[in-house]
């Protein structure tokens, strides 16, 4: 398979999976007690930090082998990208509908592709821009629906964090596309994700809270699953992605992700599958398309 079609498929697993993970979140929070958002934050930084740990030593631990200057960097990508877009995700979810949070957090679409210009001096083509431009105009269409907006001041906040959770994934996805391209990969996802963890400690409950969600371990088996197959796994495909495409072609499809978060949303969930948000799904589909004709052609 070429390395673009690999890459396009990383992306959009990557997507799927966050989106879908949103869903499967408050599924959870259906059927067992209630995590605080800032407890989950810190169990998901803690959990992706012990398997990133595992791939790492299974690959070469002397991968492990950081300091100075890449340390700083390691933890700056932790806290500013990989502890925020969790934090702030999961906070937004607490007042806004999954559809919605999703979508607004695809504002990083466009926000990577600007970094991508100004710090890859990639080329943005027309068919790539227009891929965009459809894109985001499918995320108005959900998020920027009357009655939805009736929510108040608290729906607001929920989609002001979705947004500072979106400034967090492009921070994380540059950072990834710096380290893959030195072959770092893997020790700045274990690093920034203990560097996430230890942020998100003051905010928490602490290690005894985290650990108190394991001791059913009905909940715990379903957490576990949870964390693996929405948090670990689609972290591993962004930065796969990133290392195969242009962080530009990554970042556009995250446009996906609300649509993932959508549909599961309306089948597992029963939320409100409205007209736009059809119509946005169909625009998200359309800028795909769009995105991945550019990038068969790209060298």
């Amino acid at each position: 398979m070429k390395p673009e079609r690999k890459g396009l498929l990383c992306a959009v697993g990557a997507t799927i999976f966050f989106g879908c993970g949103n869903t499967a979140l408050k599924l959870i929070y259906r059927y067992f007690d209630q995590i605080p958002f800032q407890d989950l934050s810190l169990i998901r930084s803690l959990f992706c930090m012990a398997v990133f740990l595992l791939l790492l030593l299974r690959r070469d631990p002397a991968l492990l082998r950081a300091k100075g200057k890449e340390l700083a960097f390691f933890a700056f990508t932790g806290v500013c990208g990989l502890f925020l877009v969790q934090f702030c995700m999961l906070l937004s979810l607490q007042f806004a509908p999954v559809g919605v949070c999703s979508f607004t957090q695809s504002s990083s679409t466009i926000m990577v592709c600007l970094c991508s210009v100004a710090l890859f001096h990639e080329r943005i083509s027309r068919e790539k821009r227009l891929g965009i431009a459809v894109g985001l105009t499918g995320l108005a269409f959900v998020v920027w629906n009357p009655e939805i907006l009736q929510g108040g001041r608290m729906f607001a906040w929920g989609v002001l964090a979705a947004f500072a959770s979106g400034i967090g994934k492009t921070v994380y996805m540059v950072c990834g596309k710096l380290a893959g391209q030195r072959g770092r990969k893997l020790p700045l996802m274990f690093y920034g994700m203990a560097a996430g963890a230890f942020m998100g400690l003051p905010f928490s409950g602490g290690l005894s809270a985290a650990a108190s969600c394991f001791l059913d371990w009905r909940a715990a088996l379903v957490l576990a699953g949870y964390l693996l197959v929405f948090s670990a796994l689609p972290y591993l495909l962004t930065f796969r992605s990133v290392e195969l495409l242009p962080a530009s072609t990554a970042g556009a499809l995250n446009v996906v992700e609300p649509l993932a978060a959508t549909v599961s949303a309306f089948l597992i969930l029963g939320e409100p599958l409205l007209w736009n948000h059809l119509l946005g799904a169909a625009l998200t589909v359309t800028s795909v398309l769009l995105i991945h004709r550019d990038t068969e052609r790209e060298p």
